[in-house]
């Protein structure tokens, strides 16, 4: 069998998503130790390394690290060697967990923001233990979630018709962001939990990236009797 060879990756500076180039921290290993490392490379330095080293694993603990949205991570697996899988080692069937959480199980030492090579060392490592999951087994999803805001309140003998107010206003709000969805044409499932004035908590999961999302549906002020949270995670298929 081949040997195994992973890169790792951690952003040192910019983002995918500003018009600063992000630069990366890069550490390659092999089943018998650490094959290359870099403090500070461009993407295209990395895709190039992926090439010269023969990697079979880019490693990182965000894909959004290395691509604006969900259509520039499509570009940006394209540009991928043909046998390199991208991993993302923070992914589970269970949703996104944090990367200190992550190297804590597997016995690593917790990653720092002060040390993207560190992380990007780590994140090598459980990679090559196999942990993680694959982006391309993966599927965008946002979470829209609708309930009572807890920071407005309303005391004294109108708080029973103020509480079925909110419930009302809650069902109010659930049936026009189905509305909306449903004229965007994005699929969705929902969970309520309902309440004697309608709703006391609604719960969309749409089948769609967050920017999409955000088109058709804005997130609620910070003094609107409800809330509404639109929140973006990656699932596995």
């Amino acid at each position: 069998m081949a040997d195994l060879r992973v890169a790792g990756i951690d952003i040192k500076s910019g983002s995918p998503r500003s018009s600063m180039k992000p630069l990366y921290s890069i550490s390659i290993l092999g089943e018998g130790g650490v094959l290359f490392e870099a403090e500070e490379v461009t993407f295209d330095d990395v895709l190039e390394l992926l090439r010269k080293y023969d990697v079979n694993i880019l490693a990182t603990d965000n894909i959004f690290e290395i691509a604006s949205d969900s259509s520039d991570l499509r570009r940006v697996m394209e540009r991928l060697p043909p046998k390199c899988k991208l991993i993302q080692v923070t992914g589970s069937p269970n949703g996104i967990r944090p990367l200190s959480s992550v190297a804590k199980e597997a016995g690593l030492p917790s990653p720092s923001h002060s040390d993207p090579l560190g992380t990007a060392r780590i994140v090598a490592n459980l990679a090559m233990l196999g942990i993680g999951t694959e982006a391309i087994a993966m599927y965008p999803e946002t979470r829209i979630l609708v309930t009572r805001n807890r920071s407005v309140k309303q005391g004294g003998s109108g708080s029973d018709r103020w509480r079925r107010s909110i419930e009302a206003s809650i069902l109010s709000e659930a049936n026009r962001i189905a509305t909306e969805l449903d004229k965007a044409n994005l699929d969705y499932d929902l969970y309520v939990e309902r309440a004697s004035g309608g709703l006391r908590r609604a719960e969309f999961i749409v089948y769609a990236d967050l920017e999409d999302v955000r088109k058709v549906i804005k997130e609620s002020s910070e003094w609107s009797p409800f809330r509404i949270i639109l929140s973006h995670s990656w699932k596995s298929k």
